[in-house]
């Protein structure tokens, strides 16, 4: 490997390939490839997990509340937030964590089955 392609790696072990600039994600530098869509993306190509249970079912962008991070210092939703260079990124912090496992016990106690309805409006807009 070249002095180029070191430089280039992320501390994920993966090389950039083009990438479009690095977010730290609890202390841990990994780079924004042209198609992560959000922090999810970013953070599940670390190996960093964080709960998302609308974005994973498909439903809005941060309607089940669960993906709470800190971003530069102030509360956001990882899966409606498009990962830009330079950003600092908190996961794993207890009162972060506190906050999500609740979130997750409200969106799972508010779901719905079958065409009854939900608590979230699918991503399409469409009620299910």
């Amino acid at each position: 490997m070249n002095r180029r392609e070191h430089a280039d790696k992320s501390i994920t072990g993966k090389l950039s390939s083009g990438g479009i600039g690095s977010v730290v994600i609890d202390g841990q530098t990994v780079a924004i490839a042209h198609a992560d869509k959000n922090l999810i993306d970013v953070a599940d190509r670390a190996g960093i997990t964080i709960p998302c249970a609308c974005y994973r079912s498909g439903k809005s962008a941060g309607c089940c509340r669960a993906c709470l991070v800190l971003i530069n210092g102030r509360r956001r939703y990882a899966c409606a937030t498009i990962p830009t260079d330079g950003m600092t990124v908190i996961v794993s912090r207890k009162d972060l964590k506190s906050i999500r496992r609740q979130r997750i016990a409200e969106y799972r106690a508010a779901r719905c089955t079958g065409s009854k309805g939900c608590c979230c409006p699918d991503a399409t807009g469409c009620e299910t």
